[in-house]
């Protein structure tokens, strides 16, 4: 399902590059997929009611990779079913 799921995102962001004329770099796709899928997770473990959390992480500026990391560490981490 992961993969189907990145090829239509790829197929659909190649799409709109041909259009708008840009380079479409994949991996920076599949680093956006991953970054909205575990928002999604930590709203969910922080108990977020509504849209504010996603506009205040929308203007945060560009974290180190280490954060970033950390981040999706501890949210794989809530999903995995032991």
């Amino acid at each position: 399902m992961v993969v189907v799921g990145f090829m239509e995102s790829i197929a659909i962001a190649k799409q709109l590059s041909a259009k708008h004329k840009y380079i479409l770099d994949s991996s920076t796709e599949l680093i956006g997929l991953a970054v909205a899928n575990s928002q999604s997770a930590v709203n969910k473990d922080c108990s977020a009611k509504s849209g504010i959390p996603g506009i205040i992480t929308a203007t945060i500026p560009h974290m180190p990779l280490a954060n970033l990391a950390a981040i999706f560490i501890s949210v794989v981490l809530g999903l995995v079913d032991y």
